[in-house]
């Protein structure tokens, strides 16, 4: 019993590193001017769900399926994590804890300015 359960956790270990580094696809979009970073790895996505604590590290799945764009967002000494659908609209915008803050603000101005394709 002992050896299956080492085994299993070995398994579950190479397999968590695996799905660490897996990577997002790239928006077909170009960024608009600031500080955003877009989070290309679920290795990043997991880290930025831990520093802004917040959810985001669920939409990992919907990210690889190119069905959303995820995005850290820095502006006026505030930070923020940025959702987009495909077609580039804005669906959330957290600060650290899911708040509002000068980050959120400046995020949904500036995609919905460059990124919506009404």
């Amino acid at each position: 019993h002992r050896g299956y359960l080492m085994n299993h956790r070995r398994r579950r270990q190479a397999q968590l590193e695996f799905e660490m580094q897996q990577v997002f696809p790239e928006p077909g979009f170009p960024l608009p001017d600031g500080n955003i970073c877009h989070l290309k790895t679920v290795a990043e996505l997991y880290a930025e769900a831990r520093k802004m604590q917040h959810c985001v590290d669920t939409y990992a799945r919907k990210a690889l399926e190119g069905r959303s764009f995820l995005f850290h967002v820095e502006h006026a000494g505030a930070h923020a994590t940025v959702e987009c659908d495909a077609g580039g609209l804005v669906l959330q915008a957290a600060g650290p804890g899911n708040t509002r803050n000068a980050a959120t603000d400046f995020a949904r101005r500036a995609f919905g300015d460059v990124w919506r394709l009404t």
